[in-house]
């Protein structure tokens, strides 16, 4: 089984680490953007089977990168906003916007980083079982 490319937005480099450290663990391939922005090219370009994108950046937000991707028919890529920002109307707002997961960043950040969580949703959206490495 090829392994499943993941696309990880965030303008933080110690988060976007963090992520594509846990998911290479897992078998994952991880491309990395620092912004809505240079993630919508490369989502053009680099086709992922999944896309995890912070909300608050530069240049683009996470709303602005779900909402370029959904006009565009051709990247219905399945979407996991990951993001510190935990109120309802940005919850909500994300999943009219056709996120398939909103996942609050814990308060503190480490290595012991709640991965599970993410994880299972990653598997529930690419179709993997906990068994099987991507």
């Amino acid at each position: 089984m090829d392994k499943a490319r993941v696309l990880v937005v965030d303008d933080e480099s110690k988060y976007r680490n963090l992520i594509k450290e846990t998911l290479e663990k897992e078998g994952y391939d991880v491309s990395l953007a620092s912004d809505g922005e240079e993630a919508l090219s490369m989502a053009r370009s680099v086709n992922p089977g999944l896309i995890i994108c912070d909300m608050k950046m530069p240049k683009m937000d996470g709303f602005g990168l779900l909402k370029s991707l959904r006009q565009e028919a051709k990247l219905d890529t399945p979407f996991i906003m990951l993001t510190a920002v935990d109120d309802f109307e940005n919850i909500q707002n994300a999943y009219e916007f056709e996120a398939n997961f909103y996942i609050t960043k814990p308060v503190v950040w480490s290595k012991l980083f709640e991965s599970t969580r993410l994880l299972d949703n990653i598997r529930v959206l690419l179709g993997v079982s906990r068994t099987d490495k991507a």
